[in-house]
Order: C-alpha cells, then sequence, then structure tokens
C-alpha cells in the first residue's frame, strides 16, 4: 500500500458480507520538501512598492512539507533590475533587505513562510515588468514562478531615453544623468527625453499640456555644440506625449563641435506643465 496524502486516513476492506469492522487508522505524514510554492498580496505592485510573500514548502506529491521549520537560506531570483539600476530586494528574518540573487534567510513554522511586520519575505521590484519570482534553496526550487505584474511609479523625473551616440561609449545607466566618452570632432547625441518614475521606468498616460526644453551653454565651460533637429541652435523644446509612453514626440540631435574642444554639457528641464526633476549630460571629446 501507498498513501500520498498527508492525513489521518481509516481504510477499510470488504469482500461481500466480510470488511474490517471500524476500519484501519492510517496517519500519513509529509515527505521532505520538494518544492517552494509562492504567493504575495498583490500580484500587481508599483515600482518600489512593498509587496508580502507567503512562501510554503511542499512535498513530491503537494502535501504542506511540516518538517521544514526554522532557518532556512533562499535565493530569489526572476526580476529584472530597474532601468536605473536599483536591484529588486526581499526581506530577512530579522529584517536586513537583500537584493535578488543572494542568499537571504527565510524563517519557516510547520512548512510556512509568512512576513512579520518588515520582516521574513518582504519582496520590493523596481523594474516595470512582468517578473517571474521564483524561490530556490539547494533542490528545493520553485517549480511554477510567481507572475507579478509591476507598473510604473508617480510621474517625477526627466531622463534621457533611445540614446545612440556616433562614436565613443555611454555611461551605463545613461538616464538621469548620462557621459558620453570619446564622442570626437562632430560627434553626435541622439534620444528622447522622457517623464519617468523614481527608479528610471517611462511612465504612460500623462496627459497633455507637459513640453521639456534641451539646453547647452551658450558660452563659457561645456559650449560648443549645438543642437541640429529638430530645430537648430543652442537648445531645443520638445513635447511629451500625452497618451501612451511619456516620450518626447521626436528625437533631437546635438552634435559637438570640431577642433579643440573638452567637453560640452546639456541638461533636460520642463518648460510647461508639471515640473520634473532635471537631466543632465556631458559629452567629452
Amino acid at each position: 500500500m501507498k498513501l500520498y496524502k498527508a492525513e489521518s486516513a481509516l481504510l477499510s476492506v470488504t469482500d461481500g458480507a466480510l470488511s474490517n469492522g471500524g476500519g484501519l487508522s492510517v496517519v500519513v505524514a509529509a515527505a521532505a520538501a520538494a518544492s517552494f510554492s509562492l504567493s504575495a498580496a498583490t500580484l500587481t505592485p508599483t515600482a518600489g512598492e512593498a509587496d508580502n510573500l507567503s512562501i510554503t514548502a511542499l512535498d513530491a506529491f503537494g502535501n504542506v512539507a511540516v518538517s521544514y521549520t526554522g532557518s532556512h537560506s533562499l535565493t530569489f531570483a526572476g526580476a529584472n533590475n530597474s532601468p536605473s539600476g536599483t536591484r529588486p530586494t526581499a526581506s530577512s528574518s530579522t529584517g536586513v533587505v537583500t537584493n535578488f540573487g543572494s542568499a537571504t534567510a527565510i524563517t519557516f513554522t510547520n512548512g510556512v513562510a509568512t512576513v512579520a511586520g518588515a520582516n521574513n519575505g518582504v519582496m520590493t521590484l523596481y523594474s516595470a515588468e512582468t517578473a517571474k519570482v521564483t524561490a530556490t534553496e539547494g533542490a528545493v526550487k520553485t517549480t511554477i514562478a510567481l507572475s507579478v505584474t509591476v507598473s510604473p511609479g508617480a510621474p517625477g523625473r526627466l531622463a534621457w531615453t533611445h540614446v545612440t551616440v556616433s562614436a565613443g561609449t555611454l555611461s551605463s545607466p545613461c538616464l538621469f544623468t548620462c557621459t558620453a566618452t570619446t564622442l570626437g570632432n562632430s560627434g553626435t547625441f541622439i534620444a528622447n527625453v522622457s517623464v519617468t518614475d523614481s527608479s528610471g521606468n517611462t511612465v504612460t498616460g500623462l496627459g497633455a499640456g507637459h513640453t521639456v526644453t534641451v539646453s547647452t551653454p551658450s558660452s563659457g565651460a561645456g559650449s560648443g555644440g549645438a543642437f541640429t533637429e529638430p530645430t537648430a541652435g543652442t537648445s531645443v523644446n520638445l513635447a511629451i506625449n500625452s497618451a501612451g509612453t511619456a516620450d518626447s514626440t521626436v528625437q533631437f540631435v546635438f552634435k559637438a563641435q570640431s577642433g579643440v574642444w573638452a567637453s560640452d554639457t546639456m541638461t533636460a528641464q520642463t518648460l510647461a506643465g508639471t515640473t520634473y526633476t532635471v537631466a543632465t549630460a556631458t559629452l567629452n571629446k
């Protein structure tokens, strides 16, 4: 006989009028932990919002592995860093905020781990995406990832997006601040300006009336280059999409000077509508 459900079973056997009377009482215990099942307080958090995890250890037959008790070292995975580079985290049993990919101490009681205050599995995701969150300890792994759809947070910053340069390299991330190196004489910096949340996720549905200006000094340090698109000069004005992704409706093109120069600088700031934190860029020859 093999029984697979953890329970108190009462087994009976009959053969016509014959039976085993009151039955045979069998207490079936769960086997050792083989996998994790994850759930969360919300499956649709905004970026940077704390989200409480519940983690259940299961045996190979789907029973709660009640022997899986005490402190265990879990590693979480399945979510990306935000555009600004902020990593997803989960809190340990003592409240230590730990990056995904690093071992996190989680306390289980009878096979289940739940959040206590800010401790023991408070998850915070920062990238606007559909994350597939898993937890692992050795051979005990999540067999079905927890799908969490993260939306951008509140609009608050301007950022350089969809950036390309004609030569050289860009800092990573190239977002709220950006540095281009070895751009060279007459090199170009092409980008949109977008409205993002504090983690660098571009927001959506911003509404009408938002305009930014991108400018470079007309003289002195950081001057010399000029914009060529969408208009020529030391500044350009860009409207932000009112619906959909809050990118500027067009890209701008900045062209560095030729001859003897060291660096050009530019700043994106609000011209009309809600005021957002500025973005800056430095272009080095």
